[in-house]
């Protein structure tokens, strides 16, 4: 719920910035959900489509509800969580601070 509100925190940080932001976010998500293994096991697909699904940061998220068949240790689970977590933080930090007057003067 932390990842989800950050990723909302960012998003919404960057569409007051940039006037197509939603369009392009709203692309990428997509993406992201799409290949995300949610409807199939990550053991059906060929070794090199796995390494490249295990970048998609929604593959952890989605593998903490699933920590218990998961084929990655429950430890990595946590752990790459914990980093996409502190990562989100700190984009969302960065951005506040650097256009903090922007944001104003456009709400």
């Amino acid at each position: 719920m932390v990842i989800t509100t950050l990723f909302t925190f960012t998003s919404s940080l960057l569409n007051v910035l940039f006037k197509d932001t939603k369009y392009i976010l709203h692309f990428l998500f997509t993406l992201l959900y799409f290949s995300t293994p949610s409807f199939y096991r990550l053991e059906n697909l060929p070794q090199s489509f796995q390494n490249l699904i295990r970048l998609n940061p929604l593959y952890w998220v989605i593998s903490l509800y699933r920590i218990e068949t998961s084929p990655e240790p429950a430890s990595q689970i946590i752990f790459i969580n914990l980093v996409i977590l502190a990562l989100l933080a700190s984009i969302a930090v960065l951005i506040w601070k650097k256009f903090k007057v922007s944001i104003y003067l456009k709400l």
